[in-house]
């Protein structure tokens, strides 16, 4: 089994951010996305942490070319999990080959929300890996090209 996670803190400080985040990945990966800010009570202030504004977020999963991919009856996109404001994406299995998306925003509930936020991506692929392949290679994320840009 090859299995990877990484964990990204973010934050949406102004009415109209988005941060988006690209990764590689195959046909049948399995993916696992949350975006966490309401259940983040162990950063407060009386654990050592700073003082977080819960953020209402939505979280999509795009395609190269932008558009939403396909997950059970619907798209890829979640705005409330079942419990609380954050959003997640459970057992995503990749349509194809290539460049995807992780779009984090705000709910439509909330437009002028702001707050921090972690974004947990777990993915998992059955098959074993060759040495030297681009599953195994060391840039600690995934193995894979993964980063951040923000548009406004």
């Amino acid at each position: 089994f090859s299995v990877d996670a990484v964990a990204v803190e973010g934050i949406l400080d102004t009415g109209t951010d988005i941060d988006i985040y690209e990764f590689l990945g195959s046909a049948g990966d399995l993916f696992n996305i949350e975006v966490i800010s309401a259940v983040s009570s162990w950063k407060t202030p009386a654990f050592g942490g700073p003082l977080w504004d819960v953020l209402d977020t939505n979280v999509r999963v795009l395609d190269g070319a932008g558009t939403e991919i396909p997950y059970y009856a619907g798209t890829a996109t979640n705005d409330d999990e079942f419990e609380t404001f954050d959003s997640i994406i459970i057992d995503l299995f990749l349509p194809g080959d290539g460049s995807f998306f992780i779009e984090v925003g705000r709910s439509v509930f909330a437009p002028g929300d702001t707050g921090n936020y972690e974004l947990f991506v777990y993915r998992f692929n059955g098959a074993i890996p060759e040495p030297g392949s681009a599953a195994v290679m060391a840039a600690g994320l995934f193995g894979l090209a993964f980063y951040r840009r923000r548009r406004a």
